[in-house]
Order: C-alpha cells, then sequence, then structure tokens
C-alpha cells in the first residue's frame, strides 16, 4: 500500500496558478530526476574540494527553481499531472510535504497518465524517470560471522598501526533504520543497565522523541532517539523485521531463547550487535512484510536521515550509517532511490542495502543496493553451513542441530577458519560502475559475460564491460583474474 497522497488543489507555478484537472486515462506514479544543477550534497562536495563557500540553502531554493520550470514545461507540451506529497505523522499532527527533492537529488515527484511516461522521458532536461513502486523486504550468527566482536560484551579483537586492542562498539554512531519499525521497549535496546548487569535488562518503557519536538533528556528514550513514520498507521512495528534488524546492527548485551523460543532453559543465548553503542532513528516503510512504500518515501526518509533538522527545523541526529534491508526485483543503479542512497555517502553516512533474494542468476541485484556508492549485502543458506569460495569459515554439519534448523545465535569459538580466509577476493560483478578507479582491483573477465568473444578461462582477455579501469585481465591461482 503506498501512502503517497494526491495533491488535488492548484498548483502555482512561475507566480500563476493552474488548475489539476482531473483525467479519465490511467495515471502512473513517477519520480523524474532532472538534468542540470545537481542536489545540494553533489554541489557542496564539489564545493568543499573546489575551496569554495556553499549556501545549501540558496542552491536549493535554485534546485526548486529548475523544478517549477520543468513543470512548466510539462504543462505546455499537454501532459496533465498531479504533483504528489508525503503525509509526515510528527508531534501533534501530519504535516504534508510536497515530494520535491533537493538535498540527495534533484528530482520531483508527480502521478502522469500512464502514456504520458515515455514522452517524459524524452523531454529535455529529464535524467531519469523511475516507476514508483513499493518496496520488498528481505530477510543470528553473523555478528560473530563478520569478527565484530570475540563474543558479546567484548569489543576489543582489533588493532591500530601495531598498538593493543582497542574498543571500537559503535559509540558515537547513528544507524538510521529503514524497515517496519522498531519496538523500543525490546530489552536490546534498554541501557539503563551496564554489560556487568545484563540480565537486568528487560525493556525501557520511555517513549521515543518523534519527528516534530524536540528530543528531551532523561524523559526521551536514549537509545532509539528519533522516530519517523511514514506508512498509513504509526505502530511501532507490526512484524518485528525492523527490531531484528535494529538489534542486529546496535543492540546491547541480553539473553535470550534458543531453538525451543522459550526463555529460561538451558539453550538460551547472549547475544549482542555489531555496534551495541551506536543510537538508532526508526523510519518506518512497512506495515507488513507486504506492505511497503514506494520510492518518494524512501528518498523522503533518506534525505531526513542525513538532515540535522526535522521536517518542523527541531536538531535531529544524522545517519552515519543506513540500514535497508529491502529492494526490488530490478536493479537500476539511476533509479531515484539508488541515486540517493547513493549520493547519501557525500553527506557522510555509509548505505548498506539487502542485495535481494532473487539470486543466485546474474543481473538480480535490486535498488537501492545498485547505487553505486551503496554496498550491497548478499548471502547464502547460513555462514559456515556449506564450502562458499568466499566463505570465512569451514563447513561444519553442527550448524544445523534440532530438526535441521539453523542454531542461531550460536557462537563459532573453536570453529576452523578456512583457507580463504588469509586471502579475500574482491570480486568485481556485474552491477559495478565503470568509473574511474585509483586501487587494485581483481575482475571477472574470465567469465564470458565480460570477456571478449571466444576469450578461455586461464587467458588473456579484454575486459569490455569495465573498460576504464580493467583493461586486460590474466588469471592468478586463487582463480580471478588480476588486471
Amino acid at each position: 500500500m503506498k501512502t503517497r497522497s494526491v495533491v488535488a488543489i492548484h498548483v502555482v507555478l512561475a507566480g500563476a496558478a493552474f488548475p489539476a484537472a482531473a483525467w479519465a486515462a490511467e495515471k502512473t506514479a513517477i519520480v523524474v530526476e532532472l538534468a542540470g544543477l545537481p542536489p545540494s550534497v553533489v554541489a557542496a562536495d564539489a564545493a568543499q574540494r573546489a575551496g569554495r563557500a556553499f549556501d545549501r540553502a540558496s542552491h536549493e531554493r535554485s534546485v526548486f527553481g529548475t523544478q517549477r520550470v520543468f513543470l512548466n514545461a510539462l504543462r505546455r507540451a499537454g501532459v496533465e499531472y498531479t504533483l504528489t506529497q508525503t503525509p509526515l505523522p510528527v508531534a501533534g499532527g501530519v504535516v504534508h510535504r510536497p515530494n520535491q527533492f533537493a538535498h540527495l537529488i534533484n528530482a520531483i515527484g508527480i502521478e502522469v497518465p500512464s502514456d504520458a511516461v515515455e514522452q517524459i522521458r524524452a523531454m529535455p532536461g529529464v535524467k531519469h524517470v523511475t516507476i514508483d513502486r513499493p518496496v520488498q523486504l528481505h530477510l543470528d550468527r553473523s555478528v560473530e560471522y563478520v569478527r565484530a566482536n570475540n563474543g558479546p560484551g567484548n569489543k576489543t579483537i582489533f588493532t591500530q598501526a601495531g598498538s593493543g586492542p582497542k574498543r571500537f562498539d559503535g559509540s558515537g554512531q547513528v544507524i538510521a533504520i529503514l524497515d517496519t519499525g522498531i519496538e523500543h521497549t525490546h530489552p536490546a535496546f534498554d541501557t539503563r543497565f551496564d554489560d556487568a548487569n545484563f540480565l537486568s535488562r528487560t525493556g525501557d518503557a520511555r517513549p521515543v522523541r518523534l519527528a516534530g519536538q524536540p528530543y528531551l533528556e532523561g524523559v526521551h528514550h536514549p537509545k532509539v532517539v528519533y522516530a519517523l513514520p511514514l506508512t498509513a498507521t504509526t505502530n511501532e512495528d507490526d512484524v518485528g523485521h525492523g527490531t531484528h534488524g535494529a538489534s542486529d546492527s546496535a543492540g546491547v548485551k541480553v539473553q535470550g531463547p534458543g531453538l525451543d523460543r522459550i526463555p529460561g532453559n538451558a539453550d538460551d543465548q547472549i547475544i549482542e550487535g555489531v555496534a551495541p553503542g551506536a543510537l538508532l532513528m526508526n523510519y518506518k516503510i512497512c506495515e507488513t512484510v507486504f506492505t511497503c512504500v514506494g520510492t518518494v518515501n524512501i528518498v523522503t526518509a533518506l534525505e531526513d536521515a542525513v538532515n540535522p533538522v526535522d521536517p518542523l527545523g527541531f536538531p535531529k541526529p544524522m545517519a552515519s550509517v543506513i540500514n535497508m534491508s529491502f529492494g526490488s526485483d530490478v536493479g537500476d543503479a539511476d533509479s531515484a532511490d539508488a541515486v540517493a542512497a547513493n549520493n547519501a555517502a557525500l553527506a557522510g553516512a555509509v548505505a548498506v542495502a539487502s542485495a535481494g533474494n532473487s539470486g543466485p542468476n546474474e543481473n538480480t541485484l535490486g535498488e537501492p543496493a545498485a547505487g553505486r556508492r551503496v554496498i550491497a549485502v548478499a548471502a547464502t543458506n547460513d555462514p559456515g553451513a556449506v564450502d562458499n569460495e568466499l566463505d570465512v569459515l569451514t563447513a561444519s554439519p553442527l550448524r544445523y542441530t534440532v530438526g535441521g534448523m539453523s542454531t542461531g545465535a550460536q557462537n563459532d569459538t573453536g570453529r576452523a577458519v578456512a583457507s580463504q580466509d588469509r586471502f579475500m577476493l574482491a570480486l568485481i560483478m556485474s552491477g559495478a560502475p565503470d568509473v574511474p578507479y585509483a586501487g587494485p582491483a581483481l575482475c571477472l573477465c574470465g567469465s564470458r559475460r565480460h570477456a571478449r568473444p571466444g576469450a578461455r578461462r586461464g587467458e588473456r582477455a579484454d575486459c569490455p564491460r569495465f573498460p576504464r579501469q580493467y583493461g586486460r585481465c590474466r588469471r592468478n591461482r586463487h582463480g580471478a583474474l588480476r588486471p
């Protein structure tokens, strides 16, 4: 279900009012990215590199001006449209914000006759048109698997410049969770007790600060520090998907039930998120596993996540990490949500998105994971369960114990490290951008998809897919092809 509402009012353009006429034709919601002026985060990055001053407010006014020019041109071309808007639940009411974006992407959300979409794509000044479709959710052993710690409560495995171990637990970082919501009273978000007293963590019931109100120390939740729901309902988490992702990301040390799902039994597990010191921001973009918002709402959430103020101007945290466990069946790196997530990196945020559940064939990476600066996360069944060239744990049937079920958060103490862990391959897959690349890389031009026709594995081969950075490649002993 889309939560976007249509603005069926007069649209004011260039000082004149034009009625948004109704039409009987089938309509399609789209996001139109415009060429010309870049979004403010891109312009700010360019100004900083050139040593120039930059005025974000002034630049964004200019961007909105170009959008008005485009809408005027659209009307002159005979294309009727309605400018869409997103209702933002804030403290004390709802703010209806027009879907016009200028920070992460220069784009507008409109609804037009379906037969006009191709005409709009061909119009001067149009960079890309994205059909506004709902996203899909994608679904612990990952903390141990990625070597984020040596067990719950222990974040001292990293060293710097040969010095002694130092604790890295995510303190000072803010993670925006775009998902089904976060149940903030879950014990994994209870920071009232330290790790020595983790069994006392039963859940902190203090309310989460909503958009549209200031944060009050001691009154609002100190772990889940901000919430902006973008769905029709504002329940915190209807299905648990978002709470799961938030606890994986930044949950504190807690004890939970094992495979029997009954707390207090012998199979209980002690678990902890990757970055338990990080704060969380809750962007609810799905109500159920099957009911999620569309592209414009995702862009709205992304822009808010990296903004220092909320929709009503109250100061808020800025995300340093954006977690998106959702995607689509089509991976378009130029789609509006992929571009916005990509440009969030220029605002200082690491955008991480699910690669999707459509594999294992090629061209199955979804969006926004297809964004060029977005980290796309994929998986097999279970880390270490089967042989895998890139797995850092050896395979073991003990991964599955009760009726073939996964052992969940069971740690990997004593597990052997696979030989591949001594040499991890940086594989460049089919969704990689062809952009200038300064560092060393491996490439897959030995797979016939990327090599010149007739190339045989093991020989030097041209890589037409990536001509700038990969050139000619040869096979190395690790099974990939190196420039």
